[in-house]
C-alpha cells in the first residue's frame, strides 16, 4: 500500500508513506492504523498534533478552516501483494472523510480529531471505516477472495448490481444449458450404463438360481435313498426284519467253562 496527498489549489503531491506493507480492512473501527513514520508525513502535511493525553490527533477550528479551504484529497494506493509488478487500483478520499467529531465516551464534550492512529508493531496496520466511506468491499466467502473498488460519485450514473452467485448455482446453471450433442451424449451414456447393470443382475440372479437348484437336488437323493431302506412297513402291519445271514454270530467263549455231572452215588441209584 502507498499514500499520497494532493493539495486541490497548487496540485502539489507529497508521499505520506515511504514503504509498502500489508494491512487489513476493518469495518468495526473508524480510524487509520498507520506505521508511525506515515503518522509523522501526516502531520507534517496537515500540521496536526498527536495528544499524549486523549491519545488522538485532535484538530481546532482554525486548523479545520485552513484544510477545509485547501480542500487536501488523499490517494490510497492498494494492490493485492507488495511486489512492483503487482496490478494496483487507486482509491482518492477527500478531506471531508476525515473531518469527524468524537463525542462521549471517547470525549466530555463533542471534539473534532482526525482519525489516524499510530500502530505499535505491523499487526495493527489497519485501515477502518474512514477509509471505506470511499471504497466498496466486496466478499466472496465460498470463492474465498474479496474486491476493492472506488466509490463513484458522479450525477446521473445509472444503478448497476451485479449479483455474486453461488458456484453451485453457476454449476447447475450450466447443466441446465447443455443441449444438442452434447445433451445426446449424456442421455446414451445413462442408457449403456443403465443396461450394463442390469445385466450384471441378471447374471447374478443366474448363478444364485443355479447353486439353490443344486443344493435341492442333493438334498432330493438323499431323501431317497433313505426311504428305500427296507427297515419295517408299518402301513400293512408286516415286520420286516434284516437279512441276519451277512450279519456276524456271536459265540460263547469255551475255554473257560466247566463241565458238571451228576452224583450217581455207591449203589448206582438216585436218591429222592
Amino acid at each position: 500500500m502507498a499514500i499520497f496527498t494532493t493539495s486541490e489549489n497548487n496540485e502539489q503531491r507529497t508521499e505520506l508513506l515511504n514503504k509498502k506493507f500489508p494491512a487489513y480492512i476493518d469495518s468495526t473501527i473508524p480510524y487509520l492504523y498507520l506505521p508511525l513514520e506515515s503518522c509523522i508525513l501526516f502531520e507534517r502535511a496537515f500540521g496536526i498534533t498527536w495528544n499524549e493525553f486523549v491519545l488522538a490527533y485532535l484538530v481546532n477550528d482554525s486548523l479545520r478552516d485552513t484544510l477545509l479551504t485547501e480542500n487536501p484529497s488523499i490517494t490510497f494506493t492498494l494492490s493485492n501483494s507488495t511486489s512492483e509488478s503487482s496490478p494496483t487500483i487507486d482509491i482518492e478520499l477527500p478531506y471531508a472523510a476525515f473531518d469527524l467529531i468524537a463525542e462521549q465516551p471517547l470525549m466530555k464534550q463533542a471534539t473534532r480529531y482526525f482519525p489516524l492512529m499510530r500502530a505499535s508493531n505491523a499487526s495493527q496496520y489497519t485501515l477502518g471505516r474512514t477509509f471505506l466511506q470511499e471504497a466498496y468491499l466486496i466478499a466472496d466467502y465460498e470463492r474465498r477472495n474479496f474486491s476493492i473498488s472506488p466509490c463513484s460519485w458522479k450525477e446521473g450514473v445509472q444503478q448497476d448490481i451485479v449479483p455474486n452467485l453461488s458456484p453451485e448455482l453457476d454449476h447447475h446453471k450450466n447443466s441446465q444449458q447443455l443441449q444438442g450433442p452434447g445433451l445426446a451424449g449424456v442421455i446414451i451414456g445413462i442408457v449403456v450404463a443403465s443396461l450394463g447393470i442390469a445385466f450384471a443382475l441378471f447374471r447374478l440372479a443366474k448363478r444364485r438360481q443355479r447353486r439353490v437348484g443344486l443344493r435341492l437336488k442333493g438334498e432330493s437323493l438323499v431323501s431317497e435313498e433313505v426311504s428305500e431302506r427296507p427297515e419295517s412297513d408299518h402301513s400293512n402291519g408286516v415286520i420286516v426284519e434284516v437279512d441276519g445271514e451277512d450279519l456276524p454270530k456271536p459265540e460263547l467263549h469255551g475255554m473257560f467253562l466247566e463241565r458238571y455231572e451228576v452224583d450217581g452215588g455207591t449203589d448206582g441209584h438216585n436218591k429222592a
